[in-house]
């Protein structure tokens, strides 16, 4: 299926998509970056991950980053500029893994979804790895036991980036395995595969093992991850609620759409799948891997059901979609074309409805009455989040652009920081804001990166309170505000006891919106 032309696609779909992303790789604060960052920082520091700071995300990114640190240095800028390659990669592997059941039109939908509404930026990892495990396995090359050995190898370094997924893929091919003759796998393969996946995994078992984090790791990558989905638990939005006038209306709808779109476009997929495999067709296996994939990733939305893990989840959709629309496309090549590019393009508008909404705080809670979490622009990855006018930035790590109202609230931070602590210093942030530590040179006192939800264990808090204690904290920075709108989400309600030390031990000294810094006298004194 695959020819010349298609290496000319998607060659051009790479530099085109490399042109626009390059567009807006110094546009805006993502907070979330900061959760990394925090990582990054703190091993370039000699800390090892879980063991000396909490965290739930998989290793293999903050040694990527820190190396890349080491090589250009500490600056926003060069995490950016990981992210605009990989999300190259990303829109060339949608190609790619489109072909396997799409028209050359139909994949190239597939990569303007990706393209247009890429999603959250820092979760680049999970459509890269999302999308090679999909051209992997769709189509595992002959019979042989070596022939497996690649795609287990990118099983194991999927789950060193994104834990969730890795795991996804081993059970996806252990389905595989299972059908056996079917899928063209047998015993030789599947043990090559898996004996792969663990040599890739190997080297960080061992590491952590000999640094004595091991347990830490496991827990904190296999366990707690979970337990943070389902604090941040958000509802479904309803499909069937009243669509307000206008254009934005619309939008809303066609945003609200995309949560109902992926699961039966892959069980429609999968039964497909399913049948070509009884059949002997060429389609089945590919189908049925894209189906169990798209099921198992979505799970991202229906645990949090915001447009940045809605944009991370529905990756496979974004292939499953043209795929369904060439079953009804008309015969006509223009008009097939014309009908499977509508698709992306009406989302991209959606998108930009809905960032031009969002600007305006008035609009914020229309956007909520429709079932949407209003949360920013830029989670969309999309190009449709610029607009207005915006300002750049003279911090030394962050040199990028911001709306006016964001530069502003930095400035203050900045300054209030200054007048009571130096860089190096260290300084509490809570229960999130973790871009703070990387902006302006602070150090966290304690292990957790953020706190957005309660401790796993008691010791846990009464070692977050003595480090926090114990070493000469100079300010915290707490923002008294019910995360997603839940009382039972603000800070002084899930963390009473941190609250209470705060409150006992520090004075606020101002206030800059919802966020109260607190002054530890007797480190002044």
């Amino acid at each position: 299926m695959w020819d010349r032309r298609d290496s000319l696609v998607a060659f051009l779909l790479g530099v085109v998509s490399l042109l626009l992303f390059l567009q807006y790789r110094d546009y805006g604060i993502n907070d979330d970056e900061g959760y990394l960052l925090g990582g990054v920082t703190r091993i370039l520091e000699g800390e090892v991950p879980y063991r000396d700071f909490h965290h739930t995300y998989a290793p293999g990114r903050f040694y990527l980053v820190a190396l890349l640190f080491r090589i250009f240095g500490e600056d926003l800028l060069v995490v950016r500029g990981l992210w605009v390659v990989l999300r190259v990669l990303i829109v060339c592997l949608a190609y790619l893994a489109g072909r396997r059941i799409l028209s050359r039109p139909g994949a190239v939908a597939a990569s303007l979804f990706f393209l247009l509404a890429p999603g959250p930026w820092h979760k680049s990892f999970f459509h890269l790895f999302l999308l090679a495990n999909l051209f992997a396995l769709m189509g595992l090359p002959g019979r042989r036991a070596r022939d497996a050995v690649p795609a287990g190898l990118l099983a194991g370094a999927t789950f060193l980036f994104r834990q969730d997924l890795g795991v996804f893929v081993f059970l996806v091919y252990g389905l595989l395995l299972l059908l056996g003759r079917r899928t063209g796998e047998n015993a030789g393969r599947g043990a090559a595969f898996f004996l792969s996946g663990a040599a890739a995994i190997l080297p960080f078992v061992l590491y952590f093992a000999a640094e004595g984090a091991l347990s830490a790791a496991a827990s904190k990558v296999l366990l707690a991850g979970m337990r943070d989905n389902r604090t941040n638990a958000l509802p479904f939005p309803n499909l069937f609620h009243p669509i307000s006038g206008g254009v934005s209306g619309l939008a809303f709808l066609l945003l609200r759409l995309l949560y109902y779109v992926p699961v039966p476009l892959a069980l429609l997929a999968g039964a497909r799948g399913a049948r070509g495999l009884l059949l002997g067709r060429p389609d089945g296996r590919p189908l049925l891997v894209l189906s169990l994939l798209g099921l198992l990733s979505f799970n991202q939305a229906l645990w949090r059901s915001d447009l940045a893990h809605l944009f991370q989840a529905v990756g496979a959709a974004y292939l499953l979609l043209p795929w369904a629309l060439e079953r009804i496309a008309p015969r006509s090549a223009p008009a097939r074309a014309a009908l499977l590019w509508a698709s992306p393009v009406l989302l991209l508008l959606a998108i930009h409805v809905y960032a031009d909404a969002y600007r305006s705080p008035r609009e914020r809670p229309r956007i909520a009455a429709e079932g949407l979490q209003p949360i920013p622009p830029y989670y969309t990855g999309s190009i449709a989040q610029m607009g207005g006018r915006v300002e750049r930035l003279a911090l030394r790590k962050a040199r990028v652009c911001v709306p006016p109202e964001e530069a502003r609230s930095l400035d203050a931070i900045g300054k209030v920081l200054d007048r009571y602590s130096s860089p190096g210093d260290y300084v509490l942030t809570v229960p999130g804001f973790q871009m703070i530590y990387f902006l302006f040179d602070r150090a966290n006192p304690t292990s957790f990166i953020h706190l957005r939800r309660g401790f796993d264990a008691p010791a846990e808090e009464e070692a977050y309170i003595r480090d926090l204690l114990d070493r000469p904290t100079k300010l915290v920075l707490l923002r008294d505000v019910p995360l997603d709108g839940r009382e039972e989400r603000r800070f002084r309600n899930y963390a009473p006891r941190v609250f209470e030390a705060i409150e006992r031990e520090f004075e606020p000294v101002e206030r800059l919106g919802d966020l109260i810094v607190y002054r530890r006298a007797e480190v002044e004194r």
